[in-house]
């Protein structure tokens, strides 16, 4: 699952690389316009009450857009190369 904003910069460069990596996700709206962001749910997967954060399937939790890039493509290597 990846939490963000569907018009967040970050979030936005994170779904450009599941997209091209053909990995799927579920996008988990978090509405900063209402401070979803500042909520205790949100504030466990983010400390720093920002978004994007990636919930992978094996229950690893990442947070901040190019870490997240960096932990995918070295996680499958071999997605998107087809």
């Amino acid at each position: 699952m990846l939490y963000g904003m569907a018009m967040s910069t970050c979030t936005r460069r994170v779904r450009c690389v599941l997209e091209e990596m053909g990995l799927p996700y579920e996008l988990v709206l978090v509405d900063l316009g209402k401070g979803g962001h500042k909520q205790p749910a949100h504030l466990a997967l983010q400390p720093f009450g920002k978004v994007p954060v990636l919930e992978d399937t094996d229950g690893t939790k990442i947070f901040e857009s190019r870490a997240i890039m960096r932990y995918l493509l070295k996680k499958y290597p071999t997605e998107g190369n087809g």
